[in-house]
């Protein structure tokens, strides 16, 4: 079953070795362990998803003007994170879980590394 995914979480992008935060700025009602849930909305550059350290894309034009060395990443998403349920919502969005994907547009798709929720066990 997908974790809910919430402020703080880690994402990840398949062109480089680092991850970045998420912010929630879609909706701050519905929250988990006191940090926002996240929605398929939280997709913006660097208001929700952050830089990923070096970008190795050759599709980057900063890595392929580079001969191909890696770059600053860019984060370049414009769409909504794909392959929530549209049946759980925060306010007027579906939730963001993770296993939800979001793409940049130099052709990396993006992940959820780390849902941001503790998970307590009881022993």
């Amino acid at each position: 079953m997908p974790n809910v995914v919430t402020n703080g979480a880690m994402c990840r992008c398949a062109f480089s070795a680092t991850t970045a935060p998420l912010k929630v700025t879609s909706q701050m009602k519905l929250s988990i362990e006191g940090k926002p849930v996240a929605t398929i909305c939280d997709n913006q550059p660097f208001a929700n998803i952050g830089p990923f350290g070096m970008c190795t894309n050759p599709a980057n034009p900063a890595v392929a003007a580079a001969l191909g060395a890696p770059q600053p990443c860019t984060p370049m998403t414009g769409t909504p994170w794909m392959g929530a349920n549209p049946k759980d919502m925060a306010g007027n969005y579906p939730i963001l879980t993770d296993t939800c994907t979001t793409m940049c547009a130099y052709g990396g798709t993006i992940t959820i590394d780390s849902a941001g929720q503790v998970k307590t066990q009881n022993q």
